[in-house]
């Protein structure tokens, strides 16, 4: 069978990891079981779930490895020491089990890197939270994972309602035998040396199919790169510092309806209405409320129209910035006069 490598952009997040900057991602759900038919969630049925579920995501059994030397990117190959339990781990929070309690919990698990040596993911049942609620937090390697395949990721595992739909049984897993590290080294070396002509080939036959979509994707690439030099030196801010391992977890509460109304007043989705909420608040903890030290600099000698208002809106990155498919959301500073 032949091997699958991570993506350019997948590996970088492994190659980027450094132990004070940790690449995964994590997701907490809170789970209100009153409507089951006895009222209770337990550990023992979140395990069950996934284990009767595992073939609907195939990578949760599969680990990095990586190509001697480095001459290639990395390839996923199948775990066929795969233990569920490593994989799912049972929490409980101290009493009352309120959501500073939670916090903690989750702020803990975050600071600490995934087992590379196994599939990158984690699945924490945390017990103990108040009303007699149960939490799971997915903890993920963003090499593994993006936005969409979060999303398919949640749809196979999780269920709408109380009552889940009959499944037929999980087919028997045979894990792929993996490739040797020679393996992985002769077929890297060969690539090396094949891909510049193949490369060159491929090139020369989009332009000769299609010189003007050639052109537009040459455009489009320097394009976005003159888009991100426009942009110049990043500014100043007090949240640019050094960090440790260590993270901190918090939840802010706001009606879904809020978002929504502005959504559709504004335009855009919903996200974009989150994004640009979060990024005005990273904005006005730093003190500079996105406009920067310009800005401040502007407004002390008065350049300013003293009534002016700052409103922050979301902008799409994406097409401007070469980068379709990204799904990248910017903020754009509109000062009113």
């Amino acid at each position: 069978m032949a091997t699958e490598r991570l993506t350019a952009l997948d590996a970088s997040f492994l190659y980027l990891e450094r132990p004070a900057m940790h690449m995964h991602v994590a997701g907490l759900s809170v789970f209100d079981p009153s409507t089951r038919p006895d009222g209770r969630l337990r550990f023992e049925d979140v395990e069950q779930v996934f284990a009767s579920r595992l073939h609907l995501a195939p990578r949760l059994r599969q680990k990095v490895k990586m190509v001697p030397f480095g001459l290639a990117l990395p390839v996923w190959v199948d775990d066929a020491s795969f233990d569920l339990d490593f994989h799912i781990r049972r929490a409980a929070l101290p009493h009352p089990g309120g959501r500073v309690e939670l916090g903690e919990q989750v702020q803990r698990i975050l600071s600490r890197p995934l087992d590379r040596s196994k599939p990158l993911w984690e699945l924490y049942v945390i017990e103990g939270l108040e009303g007699g609620h149960l939490a799971t937090l997915m903890k993920v390697h963003h090499a593994m994972i993006d936005g969409l395949s979060g999303m398919h990721l949640t749809a196979a595992l999780f269920d709408l309602s109380p009552e889940p739909p009959e499944q037929p049984p999980p087919p028997a897993w045979e894990p792929e035998p993996e490739p040797s590290s020679q393996d992985l080294l002769r077929e890297a070396t060969e690539t090396l040396f094949a891909h510049p002509v193949q490369a060159l080939m491929n090139g020369m036959d989009a332009v000769r199919r299609s010189p003007a979509v050639a052109a537009l994707d040459v455009g489009t690439v320097l394009s976005g790169f003159r888009s991100i030099l426009d942009m110049g030196a990043r500014p100043a801010s007090p949240l640019d510092v050094q960090i440790g391992p260590n993270r901190r977890f918090a939840v802010a509460d706001a009606p879904l309806q809020r978002f929504k109304d502005i959504k559709d007043t504004l335009g855009g989705t919903v996200n974009d209405v989150v994004l640009t909420v979060v990024g005005g608040g990273f904005g006005a903890a730093s003190g500079e409320l996105v406009l920067g030290p310009a800005r401040e600099a502007a407004r002390r000698e008065a350049i300013a129209p003293a009534d002016e208002t700052l409103r922050v809106v979301p902008a799409e990155l994406g097409a401007e910035a070469g980068l379709v498919g990204a799904g990248l959301v910017g903020f754009e500073a509109l000062v009113e006069h």
